[in-house]
């Protein structure tokens, strides 16, 4: 019974809030949601998923390190970060997330992932 209420109270509340969202807001929403996936999965050539691309650290100032970093930079930016606002969420958090991404495999992500 209290599910039942949890679930009209939920229902009331997003059929009285306005939703304007576009046909092209909501296809950019699911596209940025399957890449976002995707770093998760393993790369069918090297073995390895993108998050831990991402997570290397440069080591030195090599020609291939500087192209590496590069790519990284493209394909974050391919993914509008830069222009994401994380002003919502508070310093502390963000910086608890920041250190999930760093040092948690991606067993911890996928576990979320799946609920």
């Amino acid at each position: 019974m209290a599910s039942l209420f949890l679930n009209q109270s939920e229902r009331e509340r997003y059929e009285t809030v306005p939703v304007e969202i576009s046909e092209y807001d909501l296809m950019q929403f699911f596209q940025i949601k399957t890449r976002l996936t995707q770093i998760l999965e393993l790369n069918g050539t090297g073995g390895v998923t993108f998050h831990w691309w991402l997570c290397q650290v440069p080591t030195s100032n090599t020609p291939r390190v500087i192209n590496q970093t590069l790519k990284k930079i493209h394909f974050l930016k391919s993914l509008n970060v830069h222009d994401w606002d994380l002003s919502v969420i508070s310093l502390n958090r963000r910086k608890r997330l920041a250190q999930i991404a760093r040092n948690v495999s991606n067993k911890y992500f996928v576990k979320y992932r799946r609920r």
